[in-house]
């Protein structure tokens, strides 16, 4: 399975980028809360489309759960980078 879903990867660290050129602190809230979302909207798609494409034939493989393991991996380095921002803001 090949996830298709890869503008919320793209857009994640763009706006990480935005927020910490941001000027006012306001906006910056209002840009990590919206980032936030993005993040949780891919997050959620990623999972169901792999779900739904894992149980089509109702038993796992290693290459499902390495799929799997990638879209987690992938995840992560987003909320990484989304928690590093957040740091930056607060300087």
């Amino acid at each position: 399975m090949k996830n298709n879903f890869n503008i919320g990867f793209i857009t994640t660290p763009l706006s990480m980028v935005l927020v910490t050129l941001q000027s006012n602190q306001l906006f910056q809230i209002i840009q990590i809360i919206l980032t936030c979302i993005t993040l949780l909207i891919t997050a959620v798609y990623s999972l169901w489309k792999w779900y739904k494409e894992a149980a089509k034939d109702k038993k796992l493989d290693a290459e499902e759960l390495k799929e799997l393991g990638n879209i987690v991996d992938n995840l992560n380095k987003d909320i990484n980078k989304v928690e590093k921002s957040i740091e930056e803001t607060k300087k």
